[in-house]
């Protein structure tokens, strides 16, 4: 029998905490590692997608042009409060997008890719907002916040939309922080989750105005529904709730009371009644059916809304319905049944009620059990698109009736079947990956959104990028107006040439009944205006230039008369045969965008 000497079981005892000690730590360091190497993907894949939208698609008219068009009209004219447009207020939007772009270009200088970088910036600072909420409601299931980011950056419309400079991911990054804000005030810390609720909600009626009270005055009212267990009083809370709304508001009454006396009478009335009731008052019009966001949704959570593993987890979630799962449940359900009842009803609108889907989707899959085939559905469904826009582009270039039958213009026949096959080949590669653990599977899924929306703006949408381009026309129109040329537009005016040309005046915009008259009064005068179809030579356009369709020209006196004269024509029967008419079209050939 062996003796052990009290030093030496104590040297011993000391060397197993220390083995354990140097495990665990291990083992910390790896899980620090994870989770940094997952943050580093997520970014990455953020990064090229901005990336390639910023290298391959020009500032899409008329809402990307209009709203630089504004951030660049209050840069030059010192405007920071009010919003201008063409000279003139612009009452549709609150400023703070286009305040973070002026912060951006009062450091970098002035540029497009800032101006288009800023809403990006919020749909990445999104993904680490729903991951800090994922992990405030469920800091005991770490699995669930790793997910969240990932099934989000995975819908391919939100892939879609974090490259476009639109309100949307502003409201959908204050509105997560803003739910982030009530969960920490639910879970012990209210002054301080509160004060975050107040912040955001007043950043969100900064960004879009008072259609952030949709998004999260459902779950500050209803927290009875979902704060289970409940705070120590509902009385303390409501009395917080009250203050961080009413804080909000303050927020944003700060800045529109100055604003609307800045702006005049007819501005003030557009920003303080408009942006509510006057909108309010609207709600039940229903331009569009209630039910036109019920097939919308589903859409925006594609590819998951397909994925069988994701169904699955429904079942789960319903075994394990807890204050998290309900929260979502009351964000996404009320706030769908009331932008259901607002007549004005776009797709992004839903944007910032996705998060709730994601959260509930990873309350479930965490459990599911997955098959090596789990991504054959989704795969399959992004195959078969591929196949049928390779086929759809082969029968349009071959088919000489084509155009007319769809009703697409000339430059549809520019997008090459690769783009089709080259779409049918990600889903096949995602059909073959077959990741059985869940974090791969779903990272898998999210690199096929990310992927297939690269190809649409690789393949798909730099073949036809020329009728979206408004480069060209802007810098030439302001060339005219800065040598003193007196040119204006017909009808309207959306800003679409004003920051692309860095012009420095408001365009002239003329009615068409006044527009022969207001030609023939200065020979100079030219008049910038959208035609049907490319014009003749002989109506003697200044310019011309391809615009999603149709063309954009700049025209004379003699020009626009003779294009009165070829609309009289029209509607009266005749039918007008021109030379190029009798020459077949070449179905690869560029309209022409220069001076003629």
């Amino acid at each position: 029998m062996t003796f052990t000497s009290p030093q030496q079981a104590a040297q011993r005892t000391v060397a197993s905490v220390r083995r354990l000690t140097d495990t665990d730590r291990a083992r910390r360091l790896r899980a620090l590692a994870w989770a940094w190497r997952d943050e580093i993907a997520l970014v990455s894949v953020w990064l090229v997608l901005v990336l390639v939208a910023l290298n391959t698609r020009p500032l899409l008219p008329i809402d990307e042009t209009r709203y630089l068009a504004v951030a660049w009209e209050m840069w030059i004219r010192d405007s920071y409060l009010v919003p201008l447009l063409n000279g003139e207020p612009y009452s549709h939007k609150p400023p703070l997008l286009f305040w973070m772009i002026h912060a951006g270009w009062s450091v970098l200088g002035v540029s497009e890719w800032w101006g288009r970088m800023v809403a990006p910036l919020f749909g990445l600072a999104s993904l680490f907002a729903a991951r800090a909420l994922a992990r405030s409601l469920w800091p005991e299931a770490p699995e669930r916040a790793r997910l969240v980011p990932w099934l989000l950056i995975g819908c391919l419309a939100w892939a879609v939309f974090t490259t476009v400079t639109m309100f949307d991911m502003l409201m959908v990054c204050f509105t997560m922080v803003t739910m982030l804000g009530l969960v920490q005030a639910w879970r012990g810390r209210p002054w301080r989750g509160f004060a975050i609720a107040a912040i955001a909600i007043g950043g969100g009626a900064l960004a879009k105005g008072p259609v952030m009270a949709v998004y999260v005055l459902p779950a500050v009212l209803l927290a009875p529904l979902w704060m289970r267990p409940a705070p120590h009083s509902w009385l303390r809370y409501y009395f917080g709730a009250v203050l961080a709304v009413a804080a909000g508001v303050f927020i944003g009454i700060a800045w529109a009371l100055p604003a609307a006396e800045v702006g005049g009478y007819s501005y003030g009335r557009a920003i303080l009644w408009g942006q509510t009731a006057g909108r309010i008052a609207e709600a039940f019009a229903h331009e569009r059916p209630g039910w036109w966001y019920l097939p919308v949704l589903p859409a925006l959570l594609f590819p998951w809304i397909v994925w069988p593993a994701a169904w699955r987890s429904l079942g789960t979630v319903v075994r394990n319905v807890d204050g998290g799962v309900r929260l979502a449940l009351v964000w996404l359900g009320v706030g769908l049944l009331v932008l259901s009842l607002i007549s004005g009803k776009q797709p992004h609108y839903l944007l910032p009620l996705v998060p709730a889907a994601a959260l509930v989707m990873a309350v479930g899959l965490e459990r599911v059990q997955l098959s090596r085939w789990n991504a054959v559905l989704p795969g399959l469904a992004v195959a078969l698109l591929g196949v049928a826009l390779a086929a759809f582009s082969i029968w349009l270039r071959g088919e000489p009736e084509a155009l007319e039958v769809t009703g697409l213009p000339p430059y549809a026949r520019n997008v090459s079947p690769l783009f089709g096959a080259a779409v049918a080949a990600v889903g096949i590669a995602v059909m073959a990956s077959g990741r059985k653990r869940m974090n791969l599977a779903v990272g898998a899924l999210s690199l096929q959104s990310a992927a297939v929306v690269v190809l649409i703006h690789v393949l798909g949408f730099v073949p036809i990028a020329h009728a979206f381009d408004l480069r060209p026309i802007s810098r030439y129109v302001a060339s005219q107006q800065r040598s003193g040329r007196p040119i204006a537009i017909l009808d309207e005016y959306h800003g679409q040439f004003t920051f692309l040309g860095r012009m420095q005046r408001p365009l002239r915009i003329q009615s068409a009944n006044g527009a022969l008259g207001w030609l023939q009064a200065d020979f100079r005068r030219v008049l910038v205006m959208t035609m049907p179809d490319i014009p003749d030579r002989w109506m003697l356009t200044e310019y011309v230039q391809p615009y999603r369709g149709r063309t954009l020209a700049i025209v004379n006196k003699d020009a626009y008369d003779a294009w009165l004269t070829l609309q009289r024509m029209r509607e009266n029967g005749v039918t007008i045969v021109r030379e190029r008419d009798r020459r077949a079209p070449d179905a690869n050939a560029r309209p022409p965008g220069q001076h003629e």
